[in-house]
């Protein structure tokens, strides 16, 4: 089938999220004289996982989710902090780390050859934009679609609809999508119509109700999928 765009998932997907989380929050701990350890790292991130998974299902919004991850950090670690004032800090860390995997760039540069792509994300304005310019990946895409700017979260349908209308979309089909997430990319891909690649480098065993179209392991295999 011929597609007419081609749209990537961010984290997890082009960039290396984990590595990304994992300075940005070292650096703030140890700024503050925090615990920086790998534990105390990985129990952050599973508690961040966790708001975010809330925030797909519209159990809390992204304000209180910015403050909360860190407020839930300090009291299972008994800690005092300021909430506020380090999801801020990290918050800025975070915009510093543009992280990609290794093959992503090279990807990303010969599927551009072949068809208009744009990335369809979910996350904080600034902070996306930021990183997307400190990754020098700006060039090759016609749109950054971040939910905080689209008043949308994937998998939300709102989400989706206002893609499709900036990219004045007539058959979604048409549109080949590549994301990490079953829950926010897959899952909202296939209640949209478009086509979907689930990017599994783990392999992860599929245990929703949404199946992709497409199921990859490395990025390289779109360039597959477009010739």
């Amino acid at each position: 089938m011929n597609y007419d765009k081609l749209l990537f998932d961010a984290d997890a997907t082009l960039y290396d999220f984990k590595a990304a989380e994992k300075q940005a929050f070292m650096l703030t701990m140890e700024n503050h004289g925090f615990d920086c350890s790998l534990g105390s790292y990985e129990l952050y991130s599973k508690i961040n996982d966790d708001m975010w998974k809330r925030l797909e299902r519209k159990e809390i919004g992204k304000a209180e989710l910015r403050v909360e991850r860190f407020a839930s950090y300090a009291a299972a670690t008994h800690q005092l902090m300021d909430a506020e004032q380090i999801s801020m800090e990290y918050t800025n860390n975070l915009a510093e780390m543009g992280i990609l995997f290794d093959d992503a760039m090279a990807v990303i540069q010969t599927v551009s050859q072949k068809i208009e792509c744009s990335i369809a994300s979910n996350g904080i304005g600034y902070v996306q934009r930021r990183r997307f310019a400190k990754s020098g990946i700006e060039p090759y895409f016609k749109h950054l679609f971040i939910s905080e700017e689209l008043q949308a979260e994937k998998p939300d349908p709102k989400f989706f609809k206002r893609v499709e209308e900036v990219l004045e979309i007539h058959d979604p089909k048409r549109i080949l999508f590549v994301g990490d997430s079953l829950s926010a990319d897959i899952k909202g891909g296939v209640m949209a119509g478009w086509t979907t690649v689930w990017y599994n480098p783990d392999h992860l065993k599929n245990l929703s109700e949404y199946q992709p179209d497409y199921e990859i392991d490395s990025l390289s295999q779109v360039i597959d999928l477009l010739n």
